[in-house]
């Protein structure tokens, strides 16, 4: 990854296998209870799908991409991983990106 020291916005979608969304949404609130605990954590919202109820997405935004990596590579996100990984459809897709100010810059960045 390009190292970069502006904030990072992520996207993270986690999948679960048919089912298994009641399983899953503990084990992602207590991650985001620990990633809310992080001195590179700006922004960290968990959404439970409305079409999908078993599929879940993070809205991130992270101080720097060395932040976001440590984050990658904390106890809680680990621990979070390995509970969740037999209930999980495959990886999470994570998308890091740089905001891209469009339209109305008030509504445009968060």
């Amino acid at each position: 990854m390009t190292q970069t020291s502006q904030p990072v916005h992520v996207v993270a979608i986690i999948t679960g296998k048919p089912g298994t969304g009641d399983l899953i949404e503990p084990m992602l609130k207590d991650l985001a209870a620990g990633t809310h605990g992080e001195a590179g954590c700006l922004l960290y919202g968990l959404q439970r799908g409305i079409e999908n109820p078993d599929q879940f997405t993070t809205v991130e935004k992270w101080t720097s991409l060395e932040a976001l990596g440590e984050h990658m590579q904390s106890a809680h996100i680990q621990k979070a991983l390995t509970s969740a990984g037999e209930y999980l459809a495959g990886p999470p897709v994570i998308v890091p990106g740089l905001p891209v100010v469009a339209g109305d810059a008030a509504k445009s960045d968060y």
